[in-house]
């Protein structure tokens, strides 16, 4: 038969906060990172945050319920290689999207006209190009309908 919580009912907070804190961690790294000025001055924050986001955030939440898990009438054995290489491998996967999107070129969008829309108070919207200056995501904050009060 097969058991969940093999070990008590903390355990699933327990990985619950082990993902959260490198999930956090990771986000804060990441946007470190986007602070930079250079593309090369980005890739070790992003290292950073590939692991705190794969490593932490995904692999061990994961492995610490894998952990908990338990078959009666038969043992479970991991094998250290292939553990690391399926931490490597979460690690790699996060990695490649940081990647993508903390080495593009980051300008400043463009509001519209003060009293023009409600969403003129809101700040300044950052836009992500990629490397031709091709625009991946664009803020539009200006409204698309017009509405005139009877």
């Amino acid at each position: 038969m097969i058991e969940h919580l093999n070990h008590g009912q903390l355990t699933l907070p327990i990985a619950f906060a082990i993902s959260m804190t490198g999930s956090a961690l990771g986000l804060l790294l990441a946007r470190h990172a986007r602070r930079q000025e250079t593309r090369w001055r980005r890739v070790p924050w992003l290292i950073g945050a590939a692991f705190a986001i794969g490593g932490t955030g995904v692999w061990v939440m994961h492995f610490v319920a894998m952990l908990d898990f338990a078959v009666r009438g038969a043992v479970i054995l991991y094998d250290p290689w292939t553990t690391l290489l399926s931490a490597l491998i979460a690690v790699a996967v996060v990695a490649c999207g940081l990647f993508v999107i903390g080495l593009g070129r980051y300008t400043r969008g463009s509001s519209p006209a003060p009293g023009s829309s409600p969403a003129s108070e809101s700040p300044r919207c950052t836009t992500w190009e990629w490397r031709r200056s091709a625009p991946i995501s664009n803020c539009r904050t200006g409204p698309s309908t017009s509405w005139r009060p009877s």
